[in-house]
């Protein structure tokens, strides 16, 4: 079996329904960053212990997968993310954020290296979430696409700050004096 077509040698590539478009077209953009963000959290899975966390990441991989085919999608007409995915995000986030002292300041992302994983899926989520809003500037797109990758950030944050609470590690406080 041969993993490559030859069909974007010449910068193009295609999209579903057989449209044709450039690599660097917004759609594509999307894609790439989504594929990132699922990547790091593949990494993230790997580095996990705690299988019900496993479990969450895998899911947010799938949930990923159905955003990838409603943005490959270039009439707009493929809806897969829905209210529910949006619901049990802002439960898990709620879930980890009741098992955390409340911020009184900035911190800088690291800690533990699970937490500093999760940090760079957060930033990588904010470009996707980024690339989508540019998208849907151009192209109106499902916006519970938009809703769900803001709240898949503000959960790696959580979920960063619970991971460094149970290894024991403290977060360090950013200080506008340097």
């Amino acid at each position: 079996m041969r993993f490559y077509t030859r069909t974007g040698d010449e910068g193009e590539t295609g999209l579903m329904h057989g449209k044709r478009v450039s690599k660097d077209y917004i759609r594509i953009e999307c894609l790439g960053d989504l594929d990132e963000l699922s990547s790091f959290i593949g990494f993230a899975v790997s580095k996990m212990k705690d299988e019900i966390l496993k479990d969450q990441l895998i899911k947010i991989q799938r949930i990923i997968y159905l955003a990838n085919a409603e943005i490959a999608d270039p009439t707009n007409k493929t809806k897969l993310i829905n209210e529910e995915h949006l619901k049990e995000l802002e439960k898990d986030t709620d879930d980890y954020s009741t098992k955390l002292e409340p911020l009184k300041h900035f911190i800088i992302p690291g800690g533990g290296e699970k937490a500093s994983i999760i940090h760079i899926c957060r930033s990588i989520c904010r470009r996707a979430e980024r690339s989508l809003v540019k998208l849907n500037r151009e192209e109106k797109i499902n916006p519970l696409l938009l809703k769900y990758f803001n709240r898949l950030s503000s959960f790696f944050f959580v979920l960063a700050l619970y991971l460094n609470k149970i290894e024991g590690i403290r977060e360090l406080e950013a200080k506008m004096d340097g």
